[in-house]
């Protein structure tokens, strides 16, 4: 049997071969914080090129009204924003002690280069590889293998995962994180699981911080 036959029999049948699959790419993301994102998004990348899979298997395909997804994802973006910035993030650190270790973007004001950069990234890493993994992989799959009565229990339990990728941030860096993560999967639930728009959300609203940083507005320190 070829291996795109051996992955349809797997999903089909729900076998442990679509279990390892679909538990893999979360264990990547806990066993190595930061760039296990990254290996995670190669694994899913692979699973779909293997099995010749659509890329509406994972919620990507495309959107009713292109003008309307790219007016709504900006505003969506900048709710979850101001969520996170006025409302998760203070509340973590006043319940932590601490508040997130960002000191990595702590040269980014007034610097075009880091500001470009990070962009970059914001979008590849944040925006596409991100979603992709927690929100369309592992909800997606995860729906298929446990049923649509686990979509949440799936979507919390991906957030969190989320949230301890990003250890290297501290543990309110997990906690925020995770909390933001949730905010994602409700905007792609809303969206009848199209990833289109929350990969769209996530990158705008890592521009918008990034943007406000560069400008000196909001600090990321």
């Amino acid at each position: 049997m070829r291996l795109r036959e051996r992955i349809e029999t797997a999903l089909t049948r729900r076998s442990p071969l679509a279990w390892f699959i679909w538990l893999a790419a979360p264990a990547l993301c806990l066993v190595i914080p930061g760039p296990g994102v990254l290996l995670a998004a190669i694994w899913v990348l692979v699973f779909l090129w293997l099995g010749r899979l659509p890329a509406s298997i994972v919620g990507i395909r495309q959107p009713g009204s292109w003008p309307r997804l790219i007016v709504l994802a900006p505003g969506l973006a900048a709710v979850v924003w101001v969520l996170d910035e006025f409302g998760i993030a203070p509340l973590t650190a006043s319940l932590v002690g601490s508040e997130r270790d960002l000191g990595h973007f702590q040269d980014l004001e007034s610097n075009w280069t880091q500001l470009l950069a990070w962009l970059a990234l914001g979008w590849l890493v944040g925006g596409f590889l991100e979603e992709l993994v927690f929100r369309g992989f592992l909800i997606q799959i995860g729906v298929h293998l446990l049923g649509e009565r686990f979509l949440w229990p799936i979507a919390i339990v991906g957030s969190t995962v989320f949230g301890l990728s990003h250890l290297y941030q501290g543990i309110a860096g997990v906690i925020s994180t995770g909390t933001v993560g949730l905010l994602f999967a409700i905007v792609f639930v809303a969206s009848r699981r199209n990833l289109v728009l929350t990969m769209l959300v996530h990158g705008f609203v890592n521009t918008i911080s990034l943007g406000l940083a560069f400008l000196g507005i909001r600090a990321l320190a």
